[in-house]
């Protein structure tokens, strides 16, 4: 399959290895940029000229990466024939692609890694504030209602379960908390709070927790590329395999950075809903 893949500084480390792992199972990538890592340069100038192939039909598929996956989600759907979506999980990939004709594949490389990290040490300082404003933010990342209840009703059970076989007093006050603000307000909490901050309680150790949700990330975007591309299950977990070999070196560039995630963008999810070229109920759910 001839797929295009494009990606501004904030998705460039992860462009450069998914790039190499589709060229190692026999695919053709069409490389858009960035070329180089650059700081100051921004999603649009790559992901714009991706989608154009996309809907010219020069490539058959495109991947599109920026720091939340939302930007370039966004830009590609001004494009039209593009159908882009930002996907974390085989249902969702599914879906778009068999009901909605997805092309364009967009994912983020600076959200989830860093929340967990940040989550970790909110739930083991008790700083209930900080969690409040994490997961506001990674809930406004989300472009669809559907995606944001899914997130928070996973984080939910995720800590009931917890709770459940290891009760911890900052755990019960986390669904307290969830059960004041209900689902479409207030604590949810996300999957990625929830999942640091059982970790957390557990005593596991900041790093590993990072880790380990990486892994369930990465088996979930292999999972939706199998829906997007021509590869088999053992293919896809021989990627899966080789892939976390590099999760160590992630896992050490955000503790290295120790920083917020770096996107909040509601009205980015108000233009995805919006886009006049979208015809789709992936946006207007």
């Amino acid at each position: 399959m001839r797929v295009g893949i494009a990606a501004d500084h904030g998705g460039f480390a992860l462009k450069q290895e998914l790039a190499a792992r589709l060229k190692a199972e026999g695919h053709e990538v069409v490389d858009f940029g960035a070329a180089t890592l650059d700081p100051n340069d921004d999603y649009p100038d790559f992901v714009a000229p991706l989608a154009r192939a996309v809907a010219a039909a020069q490539v058959e598929r495109g991947v599109a990466i920026c720091g939340s996956g939302v930007g370039a989600c966004v830009c590609a759907n001004k494009v039209n024939g593009v159908r882009a979506a930002l996907i974390e999980d085989h249902f969702s990939a599914r879906q778009g692609v068999e009901d909605d004709h997805l092309n364009v594949l967009c994912l983020g490389g600076r959200t989830e890694g860093p929340a967990v990290w940040q989550s970790w040490a909110a739930f083991r300082d008790a700083d209930w504030n900080t969690l409040l404003t994490l997961d506001d933010e990674l809930t406004a990342l989300r472009p669809s209602a559907s995606v944001r209840r899914s997130s928070r009703a996973m984080g939910v059970r995720l800590l009931t379960t917890w709770q459940a076989l290891y009760p911890d007093a900052r755990i019960e006050q986390a669904l307290a908390l969830a059960r004041r603000g209900g689902r479409e307000s207030g604590f949810g909490p996300t999957l990625p709070v929830a999942f640091g901050g059982a970790c957390a309680c557990a005593g596991v150790a900041r790093r590993r927790a990072v880790a380990a949700f990486a892994y369930t990330r990465l088996a979930a975007t292999v999972s939706a590329a199998m829906r997007l591309i021509a590869i088999g299950q053992s293919e896809a977990h021989a990627i899966l395999a080789r892939t976390l070999d590099r999760v160590p070196d992630v896992v050490d560039d955000i503790a290295r950075r120790d920083a917020r995630i770096e996107s909040f963008a509601p009205a980015a999810d108000v233009a995805a809903m919006t886009q006049q070229y979208v015809h789709s109920r992936l946006f207007r759910s």
